[in-house]
């Protein structure tokens, strides 16, 4: 039996990264996609003789297995717009952002662009201008819905053509049934500074190692607690093979919290009919 204290255990501070790799639809690798993990479980750490090492709460206390980071030094960046703006550490990578326990939402346009034309091979066409003047470009994501199915590209340049990025692309238009087929699946832009427009909406910008956000009316950014997560996974379990599994482990009174899942950042996210 190992009892966890009350308290916080971060999983950043053990975290180690590996990569996985991306294809496009033809097998073609197209790049890594880093994934980083807290804790592990290995086969070494199983019990034996029929006997679990539990891990457990201490009685009467709350153990929370958490990869949040506290975001501090809020300053006014717009004030028109209300935008607030904070520095974040070099190399630091989130999508998600929770403000008093709520989560913000990625800054995003209403609705898709104007004139909008399908092209199968790359992505769209459109008629608006303002989009070839838009930062950070290449973070832009499309969001796309395809029959049931969420698609997410990332966008290789905002000028005449939304050019998505290839290896999800390929997936998206040949993947049966919920494949992309025309303009009236796609449902908007997200992940832009320029995006920031309504209350509860940030931005990233990896450029400047910066987090903008506009708070809620309720919200004070001179006292509010702001979260980023910083791993993929908090826990793993597992073996080194079918011969070498882990087993008899138990978790008992953990809570877990702020995880995030960077993949699409990367490798935009394609989802077919066996999923």
């Amino acid at each position: 039996m190992v009892f966890l204290h009350g308290g916080e255990y971060n999983a950043a501070s053990v975290a180690t990264t590996r990569e996985y790799p991306f294809a496009a639809k033809s097998g073609e690798p197209a790049g890594n996609y880093p994934v980083r993990t807290g804790f592990s479980f290995t086969q070494a750490d199983s019990g034996s003789n029929g006997y679990y090492v539990n891990w457990k709460a201490f009685p009467g206390e709350t153990p929370v297995i958490t990869s949040g980071q506290t975001i501090a030094g809020w300053e006014l960046h717009d004030a028109q717009r209300r935008i607030y703006r904070a520095a974040v550490a070099p190399g630091m990578e989130f999508r998600q952002l929770y403000v008093n326990g709520v989560r913000a939402v990625r800054a995003r346009t209403e609705a898709e662009p104007a004139g909008l034309g399908f092209i199968k091979e790359t992505g769209f066409s459109s008629s608006e201008q303002w989009l070839a003047a838009l930062k950070e470009q290449e973070r832009i994501e499309m969001v796309l819905q395809a029959h049931w199915c969420n698609h997410r590209a990332l966008v290789q340049n905002g000028r005449d053509v939304l050019a998505a990025q290839p290896a999800a692309w390929t997936h998206m238009v040949d993947t049966g049934l919920p494949s992309v087929t025309g303009p009236e699946m796609f449902k908007y832009l997200e992940n832009a500074y320029e995006f920031l427009d309504q209350p509860g909406e940030f931005y990233w910008s990896q450029a400047e190692s910066a987090v903008y956000y506009i708070p809620r009316a309720d919200q004070d950014m001179a006292s509010a607690e702001a979260v980023v997560p910083s791993v993929d996974e908090l826990l793993t379990v597992a073996g080194g093979s079918l011969d070498e599994t882990a087993h008899h482990l138990r978790f008992e009174g953990l809570t877990f919290e702020y995880s995030t899942w960077m993949r699409p950042s990367y490798a935009g996210y394609h989802v077919n009919q066996s999923n």
